[in-house]
């Protein structure tokens, strides 16, 4: 293959790891992949790191996602709009596994708020559900059902399963910490279902 090519095959072994829970074969891959930006100069080191953050919060390693987010931010400069919110995405996320709940609920808002800007029924779903989780763990239940609804209304319409399914877990959670424990059940049901049927082994954020 082409250094190119290699990086884009590279980049879908990542993905395929991070949603199959396949930690250690993505860091080899994500590993690969850096040094083929590196080697040849191939200038896109900010999706390289992308990839590799998405990986570390998914896998929960706190300190690979801290090295892939501050990575992003030294690559930011002069990027694209959707690049910039890509990044406040991912340093929520690490905000969230830092347990800092009200600088995660603080930074997906932006995200959101660029999101809703620039468009992009995908992005603004996404980020949609992350402002929802970040409320989610700063303790205001309500208010995250609202924007996991929402989120999970939008995921549906693209037909985005994995995003689809992450909300339903989420809404389940929201309505346990809101004490409807009956919906809160029949929620995840219909979430555990969902994940069954199309064999799911991990969530979209």
């Amino acid at each position: 293959l082409l250094p190119g090519e290699e990086l884009v095959w590279l980049d879908t072994v990542i993905t395929h790891a991070r949603y199959t829970m396949q930690y250690q074969r993505g860091r080899e891959a994500m590993d690969t992949a850096l040094q083929l930006v590196r080697r040849y100069g191939i200038p896109c080191e900010y999706t390289a790191h992308a990839y590799g953050a998405s990986l570390a919060l998914a896998a929960h390693d706190q300190p690979m996602a801290q090295r892939h987010v501050d990575a992003m931010r030294t690559a930011l400069d002069g990027s694209t709009q959707a690049d910039q919110t890509h990044y406040w995405h991912f340093l929520a996320g690490l905000a969230l596994l830092q347990g800092d709940t009200l600088r995660a609920v603080d930074l997906a808002r932006t995200a959101l708020d660029n999101s809703d800007e620039i468009g992009g029924l995908y992005r603004i779903a996404n980020h949609t559900l992350s402002l929802g989780q970040a409320l989610l763990c700063s303790g205001d239940a309500a208010a995250a059902l609202g924007y996991v609804e929402k989120a999970l209304d939008a995921a549906r319409r693209i037909e985005a399963a994995l995003l689809a399914f992450t909300a339903m877990l989420m809404r389940a959670a929201c309505l346990l910490r809101l004490h409807r424990s009956n919906e809160a059940s029949q929620a995840l049901k219909l979430a555990w279902r969902e994940g069954a049927k199309r064999d799911f082994r991990s969530t979209a954020v």
